[in-house]
């Protein structure tokens, strides 16, 4: 088929007419008219099924989950409440399954499915086992939509897992997840094999008093265990001892060993080693003033929610920081003492006197050895002098001198980055570098959780303002309890759009807003004049809640957001423009293959499917646009242009 192109003229002040000859259409295939429609009926079905949402009345049947590992099963406690008006109200926990969601057991007897209410302000107590490696959901649901049930699932130490409330008529599902709370040490789990799949036939492994088999290909044993070293057997007590294997691992898949039947009944070790503490270097300040050079500091960060012993004097250390000066391969090792709290930061200076008179405060520690000059490296290590150093965090590169190395900080503050835990590898993104001095140094703080921005382009032409009345822009949000003056914006280049931008905004945060002026009239209040969405639009952030406010959640990354005060445009239109939309059509229904609609910079198409729309706010008159036929199968495609009240401009 030779390549079809069209430029089109239409005016949005009056209604040309085009005449274009017929072009042939290239078949795809010979199919019958009979297979046609029923292809099209198939892709009728999937389209009207696709992402069909639970019914609230057909839910599946109970699933019983197929426990494989006992050790994976916490307890946990869900509470259900009421409000005045019970009748109202119920509530279920469900499963997935391979996808699907499933009614879950609420007790031992079996009880599963929608639990009602009889009595005002009651409550229903259920104490089911839940497995860690599941996922499971809330459904609630309140039949005169104004809420009133409240479901909340805790552990058997108080921490509220999950909690959902009923708000609609409809079925409402939570998501929630249990954590593996029981093992607080090291898990090790025995993976056995059958390499034929009829079980170990009277084999097994002896662990303690454990005796663990297969029946069928496989299966898995996990164990808390301290650290150690351990023994086991394979007591070869049954038959066909060939098909068995095994490996015992770590979370982490390191196999610290492994075994084979046909080696016959033996006695196989292994050794535990605790895993390093998650503490990490936080900060190191080669302070640069002259003279000052005590007041030097290293800060370890524990970023867990535990406190961490570090030691006692002559008693005991379970954490040293060696130095490795100028390239050396031998270090110098100080142990620490005292404790980290959660959450907090320990700071080891180079002297008293120095550090204190320079930052206001005492260092948790003092050593001369926290005297390195921006090429030396830090490590952090569970042993130390007289044993081997083993580095578990490290900033720098063991070996190398740092002299115009990545990891240089002469006369700087080197700080690690939000996000950033314990590596064995130095890595430059993981780290930044500021004045080594008190106005960039912050010893006993460390930002350790990333935060995000939120970045505002707000289009305020054709709105009418700012004005004189009310000259400032802003943002206002639910970030601080919707207090005036959230973010202010600017607009320095004069183009109409102001920007802003709202900073440290934790991952998952859910942020609502409007946009508003403010000035002389309104006292500068921060509350002039408010630009809402329009209720329940695209941009209205929450729908249902009767109030039309923009809003983002914090997904690991900034975010932008870019839009016409009080629409859900990107720019805002023009009044006096005309609103005039393309809406292309493809008559085989998988887009038009290549093929273009030019207008202005924009290229047009349809990338599968059968249906496309374009809108353009356009001043009064003569515009044009261009069909390229640049793809295949132009006979499918076609297209008109009209105004909102379907006055066609073009075909």
């Amino acid at each position: 088929m030779s390549k079809i192109a069209k430029t089109l003229i239409f005016s949005v002040t009056m209604m040309l007419s085009f005449a274009f000859a017929d072009t042939p259409s290239a078949k795809k295939s010979d199919l019958s008219s009979a297979n046609q429609e029923k292809l099209e009926w198939i892709a009728e079905q999937n389209a009207l099924h696709a992402g069909s949402a639970v019914n609230v009345n057909d839910l599946p049947n109970f699933r019983v989950i197929e426990l494989d590992n006992l050790r994976d099963i916490v307890n946990g406690t869900i509470t259900a409440t009421t409000d005045g008006y019970p009748s109202e109200g119920s509530w279920t926990l469900g499963v997935y399954v391979d996808g699907t969601l499933y009614f879950a057991y609420l007790n031992d007897e079996g009880l599963y499915g929608w639990q009602v209410f009889t009595e005002a302000g009651e409550t229903q107590s259920y104490t089911p086992w839940f497995d860690t490696e599941a996922v499971y959901s809330i459904g609630t649901t309140d039949s005169y939509g104004d809420g009133g049930t409240t479901v909340t699932v805790t552990g058997d130490d108080g921490t509220v897992w999950a909690t959902a409330s009923s708000s609609t008529s409809d079925a409402t599902w939570d998501d929630f997840s249990v954590p593996a709370t029981w093992c607080t040490e090291v898990k090790v789990t025995f993976n056995l094999v059958d390499s034929w799949g009829d079980g170990w036939n009277g084999n097994n492994l002896l662990f303690g008093d454990e005796v663990m088999t297969v029946s069928g290909l496989e299966a898995s044993f996990t164990y808390c265990l301290e650290a150690g070293d351990y023994t086991y057997s394979y007591d070869g007590a049954g038959s066909y001892q060939s098909e068995n294997s095994w490996t015992v691992t770590l979370d982490d898949g390191t196999v610290l060993s492994t075994g084979f039947g046909s080696d016959g009944a033996a006695d196989y070790t292994f050794t535990v080693v605790p895993p390093p503490p998650e503490l990490l270097i936080s900060e190191y300040c080669d302070y640069q003033p002259s003279g000052y050079s005590g007041a030097r500091f290293i800060e370890i960060y524990n970023p867990t929610d535990t406190d961490f012993y570090l030691g006692t004097v002559d008693v005991d250390t379970n954490l040293y920081i060696a130095k490795y000066s100028n390239g050396n391969e031998s270090s110098y090792s100080t142990p620490l003492f005292g404790t980290i709290a959660a959450g907090d930061a320990f700071v080891v200076a180079n002297s008293s006197s120095y550090f204190t008179e320079i930052f206001g405060f005492e260092a948790d520690q003092y050593s001369s050895n926290i005297s390195g000059n921006g090429d030396d490296v830090f490590v952090i290590s569970t042993t130390g002098y007289p044993a081997d150093v083993t580095p578990f965090d490290i900033l720098g590169e063991i070996g190398v001198d740092g002299t115009g190395e990545a990891w240089d900080h002469l006369d700087q503050t080197i700080v690690r980055n939000p996000g950033y835990g314990p590596n064995t590898t130095w890595t430059a993104a993981e780290w930044s570098f500021g004045a080594g001095d008190e106005t960039f140094a912050t010893p006993g703080t460390h930002n350790y959780d990333p935060t995000y921005s939120a970045n505002f382009a707000i289009d305020m032409n054709y709105t009418g303002y700012p004005d004189a009345d009310y000259s400032s822009v802003v943002i206002n949000g639910s970030w601080n309890g919707w207090g005036g003056w959230g973010v202010e914006l600017l607009d320095e280049d004069g183009d109409g759009i102001y920007t802003g931008t709202l900073s440290d905004l934790a991952d998952a945060t859910m942020i609502e807003y409007v946009v508003a002026v403010t000035g002389a009239t309104d006292g500068w209040s921060g509350w002039g004049v408010i630009f809402n969405t329009p209720l329940e639009s695209d941009c209205d952030y929450v729908l249902g809640d009767g109030v039309g406010n923009y809003g983002f959640t914090i997904d690991g990354a900034d975010v932008d957001l870019a839009h016409c005060a009080g629409g859900c445009e990107t720019t805002c239109p023009d009044p006096d423009a005309a609103v005039v939309t393309f809406n292309l059509v493809d008559s085989w229904g998988d887009g038009w293959n290549g093929n273009n609609l030019l207008f202005g910079d924009d290229a047009m198409t349809i990338e599968t499917g059968t249906e496309a729309s374009f809108t353009y706010y356009l001043a009064d008159g003569a515009h044009t646009y261009s069909y390229d036929g640049a793809g295949s199968y132009q006979g499918e495609n076609s297209w008109t242009v009209t105004l909102d009240d379907g006055t066609v401009l073009s075909v």
